[in-house]
């Protein structure tokens, strides 16, 4: 009965297995650090993502600005166009003498 005892007992502090304690521990810190180094990575990379995310919404805000700066420059250059053009009408007609 005692060797019995002895051998539940020894099971228990041995978790069961032919591992001890300590190398079971040790296995569970070397898993944990290694889960914490792949969280430290994917961290990583989404900082990275969200950075590279802010650019491209900076140049597209840029981008947008250009368009209208383009557009009222067109327009701009379009009213003068329209002003040169009537004075080069008034010009050869008055050549022409209309």
């Amino acid at each position: 009965m005692e060797m019995k005892l002895r051998s539940i007992e020894s099971k228990l502090l041995s978790g069961g297995s032919d591992k001890s304690i300590v190398e079971r521990t040790r296995e569970q810190e070397a898993a944990l650090e290694a889960q914490r180094r792949r969280l430290a990575e994917q961290r990583r990379r989404e900082r990275e993502i969200v950075a590279r995310m802010e650019e491209e919404a900076g140049s597209m805000a840029n981008l947008q600005d250009n368009f209208t700066s383009l557009k009222q420059e067109v327009e701009v250059n379009t009213r003068r166009l329209k002003k040169l053009y009537e004075k080069l009408q008034v010009d050869v007609c008055s050549l022409s003498e209309c």
